[in-house]
C-alpha cells in the first residue's frame, strides 16, 4: 500500500486538475438564481456594487481590481488561478517518484511544500496583475482625457464627449483585431465604456463614475472621474478644468515614472551584493584549495616523521 501512495496522490491531483478544467466557466446554481433576480441596471445594497446582466461590479471582488468584468476572462483567469497550485505539488510528486522515493513522509512533505509555494506563486501574480493594471491605466489615462477634451472642443457636452471616445476606441478595436502585436482596447477607455453601459441602463452618469471610480486603486483615474462628476453637474465652462486635469493626469504618470526610476538603484543592491559574493568567492576558492591541499601534506609529513 505504501508503494501506491504516491500514485493516489497523482491520481487525485489530476482528478483536482480536470474537474477545474471542466468546471471553468460554468455557473452554479446560486449564480444563476440571482442573475434571474436582479434587473439590468438595478443598484444593489453596498457593498456588493451595481448589476447589469452577466456584468456585476463590486468593490470587493477581487478580479474587478485587476479589470476582470465579463464571464469569460473572469473564468479563464479564475482556472489558472485554482490550476496553478495544483500544477506545481503535481510536478514535484511525479519528479519524486520517477527519482525512485516511495516513502511516505518523502513524498506527503514535499508535496505539501510545493502546493504551499503554488498558493504564493498565484497571490504574488494576482499581486503584480493589479500593478500592472494600475500602471496601464495611469499611462492611457492621459490620451484618453486628451480626446475627451478634443470632442469637448468641437462642441459636444461632457457625456457626449466620452460617448465620442468610446465609439471611437470601438471601432479602432475592430479595425486592430486582427494585429495582435498592437492593443486593442485600452483600460481606461473600457472604464468609460462601462460607465456608459450603465448610463443606458437608467443610471445617473454621475453615480456611475462614482461606483466605477470605487472598483480601480488608481488616485488619477478617481481624480479624473471626480473632475468629470464635477463638470457633468455644475457645467459651464469646462475644457479648461478639462484641460487641467489632462496636464495633472501626465503630470502624475511622470512623477509615477520617475519615482520607479528612483528606485532602480536600490533594487540593484542585493543582485550586485550577490554576484560581487560569488566572484569573491571564485576567486579565492583555488587559493584556498591549494591552501588546505599544502597544510595537509604538511601535517602528513610531520605525522610520518
Amino acid at each position: 500500500m505504501v508503494a501506491y501512495f504516491g500514485y493516489v496522490l497523482v491520481l487525485m491531483l489530476l482528478w483536482a486538475g480536470v474537474r477545474t478544467l471542466r468546471h471553468a466557466g460554468v455557473r452554479t446554481a446560486a449564480e444563476v438564481a440571482d442573475g434571474l433576480s436582479e434587473s439590468d441596471g438595478t443598484s444593489l445594497n453596498a457593498p456588493e456594487g451595481f448589476r447589469l446582466g452577466k456584468l456585476k461590479l463590486s468593490t470587493l471582488d477581487p478580479l474587478c481590481k485587476i479589470g476582470l468584468y465579463e464571464g469569460r476572462e473572469r473564468a479563464r483567469y479564475e482556472m489558472r488561478s485554482k490550476l496553478i497550485p495544483i500544477l506545481f505539488p503535481l510536478v514535484c510528486l511525479v519528479l519524486l517518484l520517477l527519482h525512485g522515493e516511495s516513502r511516505v513522509p518523502n513524498l506527503l512533505i514535499p508535496t505539501m511544500i510545493a502546493w504551499a509555494v503554488g498558493y504564493l506563486f498565484q497571490r504574488a501574480k494576482y499581486r503584480a496583475d493589479c500593478a500592472a493594471f494600475k500602471k496601464t491605466i495611469d499611462f492611457y489615462l492621459p490620451i484618453v482625457m486628451e480626446r475627451i477634451i478634443m470632442a469637448v472642443q468641437t462642441g459636444h457636452d461632457v457625456l457626449s464627449a466620452v460617448r465620442t471616445v468610446v465609439e471611437l476606441d470601438d471601432d479602432m478595436s475592430k479595425r486592430l483585431k486582427d494585429v495582435p502585436i498592437l492593443p486593442t482596447k485600452d483600460p481606461a477607455t473600457r472604464l468609460f465604456g462601462l460607465v456608459l453601459r450603465f448610463v443606458e441602463a437608467g443610471i445617473k452618469f454621475d453615480l456611475a463614475l462614482q461606483n466605477i471610480a470605487d472598483l480601480v486603486d488608481s488616485p488619477a483615474l478617481k481624480h479624473a472621474f471626480l473632475h468629470i462628476k464635477l463638470a457633468y453637474l455644475e457645467g459651464g465652462a469646462v475644457i479648461v478644468p478639462l484641460r487641467e486635469l489632462s496636464d495633472s493626469t501626465q503630470l502624475f504618470y511622470q512623477e509615477s515614472i520617475e519615482e520607479e526610476i528612483a528606485k532602480l538603484p536600490a533594487k540593484a543592491t542585493w543582485p550586485l551584493v550577490i554576484t560581487f559574493a560569488g566572484l569573491i568567492i571564485w576567486f579565492l576558492t583555488t587559493p584556498l584549495v591549494e591552501i588546505i591541499s599544502i597544510s595537509t601534506k604538511a601535517q602528513q609529513t610531520a605525522g610520518g616523521q
